[in-house]
């Protein structure tokens, strides 16, 4: 399964809070009201923010891919991109594909409660490893 590599290890993983498996196959998806977006992509600047999602705890990746046991769990997180660093265009004819990108710093704050009591709460850290917000074009899509 993990040929040429080492397999991971999710012994230590405690909390796995997604929205689970769909009949059709679509996993970790979910679709928001467009209330919980806001853009201005000439600023530069954008915001996800959800309150108390409803969602399961499946206490690890492995046990959340094979839709085993899990309790009924909420999640609210709020993601910021802000401070413009770079701008940039990936342009692929081949596949007409072309994306215009904003390269930003970004800030997240998450938490999620599960019904046993369990609760986790993200720290605010100041280090942004990468974050962009962007628009693009693929096929028939236009700008």
């Amino acid at each position: 399964m993990f040929t040429g590599a080492v397999a991971p290890d999710f012994s230590n993983q405690v909390h796995d809070f997604n929205p689970g498996i769909e009949e059709d196959g679509r996993f970790w998806t979910i679709a928001f009201d467009d209330s919980a977006v806001e853009v201005d992509l000439n600023a530069g600047t954008a915001r996800f923010h959800v309150k108390d999602l409803e969602v399961e705890d499946y206490f690890n990746v492995i046990n959340a891919l094979v839709d085993g046991p899990s309790a009924e769990a909420i999640v609210s997180f709020d993601i910021t991109w802000h401070d413009v660093i770079d701008t940039f265009t990936v342009h692929d004819p081949a596949v007409d594909f072309e994306a215009r990108f904003k390269q930003t710093s970004a800030t997240v704050t998450w938490s999620g409660t599960n019904e046993n009591g369990d609760a986790f709460t993200s720290t605010v850290s100041g280090d942004t490893v990468f974050a962009a917000i962007g628009r693009e074009r693929n096929g028939v899509f236009a700008f």
